[in-house]
């Protein structure tokens, strides 16, 4: 709908209508916030019994909805796995110190490497900064925009259709966290990759 249309079907006939619909649309990014926040609470809570013991759970960055995911044996400053912006799924590096960041991106070519590229559904951005790869928020909820939901859309289904949002979340996260090749694969990246091996 344009806004032509929008001022002909006379939604807004009073000051008092065009008042609750701006101060509604003031509240979008709150509301949005919220049901991420409660959406993300959830996922914590339950994927808190399914982690294995060789990886680890903590808030960051936005601690209301991003979610961090380490191998507990390199600890939190690490290469790591993350929820972040707003529901994309990450690979990033938090420890240049530690790290080659060029051998890292190096491995993510190799064999054992394609492991952890391949149990991405998809990768939409690749060594980007600290940010090794990077998949979309791409959820299916019979949508029009599967696949390729914006954070708007996201928010929502985060919010009204949370169970079937969690689950999702949680197949994501446990490619990596239950797949003994994939844990094998991401604790190589870190023997091959650090600084003091090198």
């Amino acid at each position: 709908m344009n806004a032509n249309d929008i001022i002909k079907s006379g939604i807004f006939s009073d000051a008092e209508d065009w008042t609750s619909f701006l101060e509604l649309a003031d509240q979008r990014g709150n509301i949005g916030r919220q049901w991420l926040k409660q959406a993300t609470v959830k996922l914590r809570q339950e994927l808190q019994d399914r982690l294995t013991k060789e990886w680890c759970m903590l808030p960051f960055g936005d601690v209301e909805q991003d979610t961090k995911f380490f191998l507990d044996e390199f600890g939190e400053a690490s290469v790591y796995l993350m929820f972040g912006w707003q529901y994309k799924l990450l690979l990033r590096l938090n420890a240049h110190e530690q790290y080659d960041s060029d051998k890292i991106n190096e491995f993510l070519g190799t064999k054992q490497g394609n492991v952890l590229v391949d149990a991405f559904t998809s990768v939409d951005l690749q060594f980007q900064h600290d940010t090794k790869l990077a998949h979309g928020r791409n959820f299916s909820y019979g949508s029009v925009n599967d696949g390729d939901l914006s954070s708007e859309e996201t928010a929502w289904f985060a919010g009204n259709r949370t169970d079937e949002f969690v689950k999702q979340c949680i197949e994501m996260i446990e490619k990596f966290t239950c797949s003994d090749e994939v844990t094998s694969a991401l604790r190589e990246l870190h023997l091959r990759c650090a600084k003091t091996n090198g």
